[in-house]
């Protein structure tokens, strides 16, 4: 299956990242705006303004019974600009280039919002939105 394919390519890059990254770098990050695999995950620092974030969620799918279901969020940002990537088993992958400020409140917490300028869509009629979504989020570091 296409989707699972790209959940483990993801999980590929995420190893990778944390392998290359000093320890000292790594943080969570947690959504006020975000649901499912967005609500939160480990952020890692790879130096020279980079950074990645990344999730893998296993989710109750809503249907009453015991199926769950896999989804995946992953980003790396540059400064203030970033790309993203995220999908599951049933959801195609959405791309986007995003654009993102935070400000340190102390020197373990950090707050930030996140705008979704372009987003190419795999699996909707709109195959291309601007500006469709936001997240506000904190880092907190390890």
């Amino acid at each position: 299956m296409y989707s699972r394919k790209l959940i483990v390519l993801v999980l590929v890059c995420l190893v990778s990242f944390v392998t290359f990254a000093d320890l000292g770098d790594l943080s969570l990050y947690t959504s006020v705006t975000g649901a499912g695999a967005t609500a939160g995950g480990l952020r890692v620092d790879l130096g020279n303004g980079f950074v990645a974030d990344g999730t893998v969620a296993v989710l109750d799918d809503g249907s009453g019974d015991s199926a769950t279901e896999t989804q995946f969020f992953a980003d790396v940002y540059y400064g203030v600009w970033g790309l993203a990537i995220s999908g599951g088993e049933d959801i195609k992958a959405s791309y986007s280039l995003m654009y993102a400020i935070e400000q340190a409140i102390n020197d373990k917490i950090t707050l930030g919002i996140g705008v979704a300028l372009v987003t190419l869509n795999s699996d909707e009629d709109v195959a291309t939105q601007f500006v469709n979504n936001y997240d506000i989020y904190a880092v907190l570091s390890l």
